[in-house]
């Protein structure tokens, strides 16, 4: 089922939901939702992110070379770490790519480890911590 409504910001930004929406997307006070802006575009989306307490975002600058993403995802997949969403770019050919994952926060690593072990193949240029959330 597709729904649109036509919302209005108050003064300081924010929207409501209407119950309607909150209701037919399973939505509650305590439910994380993402927000995609598209500068070009003049659009937004938001996203609910179902069955997440807190989440982590990061910003790791890796080795534009085939392989590379697929390999330090990899390594999320080996700690048993979900990717909730992540976006990829090329910063310079064949030099540097950069990829931005939001993720559950990891529970049975530190993330000084999770910033090792994607670090450790060599792949990986820096992992910036960029934003804990709950």
């Amino acid at each position: 089922m597709r729904l649109t409504e036509i919302l209005t910001l108050d003064s300081r930004g924010r929207i409501v939901l209407p119950k309607n929406v909150r209701k037919l997307l399973d939505l509650d006070e305590h439910s994380h939702l993402m927000l995609e802006a598209d500068s070009e575009q003049k659009e937004m989306r938001l996203v609910p992110f179902y069955d997440v307490e807190k989440t982590l975002t990061l910003k790791i600058i890796m080795n534009d070379i085939p392989g590379a993403l697929a390999q330090i995802a990899k390594t999320f997949g080996d700690l048993n770490i979900n990717l909730l969403y992540g976006t990829s770019r090329i910063i310079q050919r064949g030099k540097a790519a950069e990829w931005t994952v939001i993720c559950p926060m990891p529970l049975s690593i530190t993330l000084e480890d999770l910033r090792e072990k994607i670090l450790a193949d060599g792949r990986a240029q820096d992992v910036e911590f960029i934003k804990e959330s709950d």
